[in-house]
């Protein structure tokens, strides 16, 4: 009985790990779609280096569903701007898996517009103007998309403890290769300004050794309120 006593404790414990455990590839619905914020906010982004704070970058997301051809579609879309830089980008996934088809970004660079297949991601050749018209890259599996990452980690399966898994690309990006990415979830109580304390989920994440960060929701109703990343000891917030 001893030996059984033992072997069940073990089995319990194996158990109890695995299920902290989640890899969520591209395709399978998120539970908690219901809860992505389908709501205009705002919010700033700035850097800290040498205790000198940055020009704020204003930001302003937008997230809603759109019917095109008869098919359903969501529609994400940040601006950003301060006296130095200005741009936008408009996303187009499927609606509760998030699985991306199309994005269109505006920037310094001129109008970069991507395909999204599950193979590969490609410049989409029916943009006029496309400065990444020719841009291909290869993809061994389907992956989310990088510049919707806030919207997207917002209706993750968090659990204190758990760790995810998940396949990310920045279209366009010259430094990083597609690949899956490694977080952690654990919880917060933290004070906002305007709504007191507030019980959150903390979701963090070292982008493979380069950028320790974190980002903060509520667990209220999975809203976005904080990150804070380190970068070549620059602070950004």
């Amino acid at each position: 009985m001893k030996y059984l006593s033992l072997i069940l404790i073990v089995a319990f414990a194996t158990s109890s790990f695995a299920q902290k455990v989640d890899s969520i590839r591209v395709g399978a619905p998120f539970k908690a779609f219901d809860q992505l914020n389908f709501e205009t906010y705002e919010f700033e982004v700035f850097t800290v280096r040498n205790g000198k704070k940055s020009v704020p970058i204003r930001m302003k997301s937008s997230t809603k569903p759109i019917e095109i051809d008869g098919q359903e579609y969501v529609n994400i879309s940040h601006e950003w701007n301060n006296p130095q830089m200005s741009g936008s980008f408009s996303a187009l996934v499927e609606p509760h898996t998030l699985k991306p088809i199309s994005q269109i970004r505006h920037s310094q660079k001129g109008k970069e517009a991507y395909r999204f297949y599950d193979d590969k991601i490609i410049g989409l050749d029916s943009a006029a103007d496309n400065v990444a018209a020719d841009y291909i890259q290869a993809l061994s599996e389907p992956v989310f998309n990088f510049e919707i990452d806030l919207e997207t980690y917002s209706i993750l399966p968090f659990e204190a403890g758990k760790t995810i898994y998940m396949p990310f690309h920045h279209a366009g990006s010259h430094y990083t290769e597609p690949g899956w990415y490694k977080y952690t979830v654990s919880s917060e109580q933290i004070n906002v300004d305007g709504l007191g304390e507030v019980a959150t989920w903390v979701l963090h994440t070292d982008y493979k050794g380069t950028q320790p960060t974190k980002f903060w929701y509520t667990k209220k109703d999975r809203k976005f309120i904080k990150m804070e990343a380190d970068y070549k000891g620059m602070k950004i917030y």
